[in-house]
């Protein structure tokens, strides 16, 4: 039982500590200093946003009544969750912060967001909703978000709202000096604005669905 206790742990040190370019990473600081993590994994291999029996991690509990995270869905605690990477609609995924204990006293605590970079390249777009605050923030980059909460609480405080706010596909992509490719962006998210920019060229509104034949790249 304790050599498996080992493996776990270790298996689990190596999940937060390594990241790929799809990995969206949690690290919670506790009042005590010491650390719990939990990780998302953004897929393109057929996977649900419920739990996948193969690939999903479900949260153990830390032991002596430490706090944990993990993402929720279908009411179940993920470590490890794979989710689909690519989707026409929003996910809403709660963060959770919970341990277990009876104490109404209150501490402080941090939670680490990581790899949004990685992320943003494959158009995959992150937002944080505090629901205590009523306060829906985009993540732009590596975060540090710091709160306070009751020990005992088991409130969710937090919800991930994932996007993909368009969709890119390319054809005729050919040689330097061709002219006869093309881009095409599809917006699935409302109430976003891009742009098309050209290079040496002109910078293009991109209000609905666009198709440009010249090479090009896009911003937001």
């Amino acid at each position: 039982m304790v050599h498996l206790v080992k493996h776990v742990l270790e298996m689990e040190k190596n999940l937060n500590n390594s990241l790929g370019n799809s990995d969206l990473l949690f690290e919670l600081f506790r009042p005590d200093g010491s650390k719990d993590y939990s990780k998302i994994i953004f897929s393109t291999e057929e996977t649900s946003v419920g739990f996948d029996t193969l690939i999903d991690g479900l949260k153990i509990p830390n032991l002596y009544g430490k706090a944990n995270i993990a993402t929720v869905t279908e009411g179940q605690n993920f470590g490890l969750n794979f989710l689909p990477k690519y989707q026409t609609q929003n996910l809403a995924i709660p963060l959770k912060v919970w341990q277990e204990s009876t104490t109404t006293d209150s501490a402080n605590y941090g939670i680490a967001i990581k790899n949004i970079n990685r992320l943003q390249q494959q158009n995959l777009c992150i937002q944080l909703i505090d629901k205590e605050l009523n306060i829906k923030s985009p993540i732009l980059r590596d975060t540090l978000v710091s709160f306070s909460k009751i020990k005992s609480d088991t409130t969710i405080r937090f919800i991930l709202e994932i996007s993909n706010p368009i969709t890119l596909e390319a054809s005729n992509v050919l040689c330097k000096l061709d002219s006869n490719g093309s881009a095409a962006a599809t917006l699935n998210i409302p109430n976003q604005t891009f742009f098309w920019k050209i290079l040496n060229d002109m910078v293009k509104n991109l209000t609905k669905n666009t198709i440009i034949s010249k090479k090009v790249f896009i911003s937001r």
